[in-house]
């Protein structure tokens, strides 16, 4: 306040709430904190990806940005791991919608959200690794009604005879996430194209890694030949 009152007294005028420059000011600033944020974020994924036990510090020298910064933004390493979640969990709900609402079920469903592990495995990988200590009882919560949906879907794959009616649902949800975080692993380490993770993951969950049948139009030879890593 006697800031203010110091630029009024030397003949500066201040911008008037919800005038066009206090918007233009508040919305550059909000712009600004954002893209701070967001480095932050990518960060905290390179940072911790290379160690997991890493610090805010470490966070800070990844993100390219001051440590003030950091701490303005995420008071401890827990806030920084709890807005990871919020951000993978809301972007994993935001993908059950949209399956849902294109009416898919059962191992469609579950091919589907492949798509989404192409965009946010990262993440998801990530917060896997970290583990759960610092994660909030409502966070996981959320976590665990995510998985519930995902075995739902599986549960009408086995009765549709799409996939094994001898696995349980768990486990062929959770043979689905062991994917995904395979699949991160292998970009994240350069032994695996991104381009191409899709695909791996859709052929591995639905015929397992076996040479499987003979694809049309292909000699038998060929297929049984690896996967290009390429």
């Amino acid at each position: 306040i006697a800031h203010v009152h110091r630029l009024a007294s030397r003949g500066f005028s201040l911008p008037k709430r919800n005038s066009p420059l206090y918007e233009r000011q508040y919305e550059t600033k909000m712009s600004h904190m954002s893209r701070s944020r967001n480095k932050i974020i990518r960060g905290a994924l390179t940072a911790w990806q290379q160690d997991p036990r890493g610090t805010l510090d470490d966070v800070a020298v990844a993100a390219g940005v001051g440590r003030a910064t950091v701490y303005r933004h995420f008071g401890s390493r827990a806030e920084l791991i709890d807005a990871l979640w919020r951000i993978s969990l809301d972007a994993f709900d935001s993908s059950l919608a949209e399956i849902q609402a294109r009416g898919l079920g059962g191992l469609e469903a579950l091919l589907a959200l492949f798509d989404f592990a192409a965009e946010h495995g990262e993440t998801s990988a990530l917060l896997n690794t970290l583990g759960w200590a610092d994660v909030a009882p409502e966070l996981q919560a959320r976590y665990e009604k995510s998985l519930r949906a995902m075995e739902r879907w599986a549960d009408e794959a086995r009765h549709a005879g799409e996939i094994s009616i001898d696995l349980p649902a768990p486990w062929i949800v959770r043979c689905h996430m062991s994917l995904v975080f395979a699949a991160w692993d292998g970009i994240a380490t350069g032994h695996l194209a991104p381009l191409h993770v899709p695909r791996y993951l859709r052929q591995t969950f639905r015929q397992g890694i076996g040479p499987g049948p003979t694809p049309l139009g292909g000699s038998k030879e060929k297929q049984q030949r690896p996967l290009s890593m390429e």
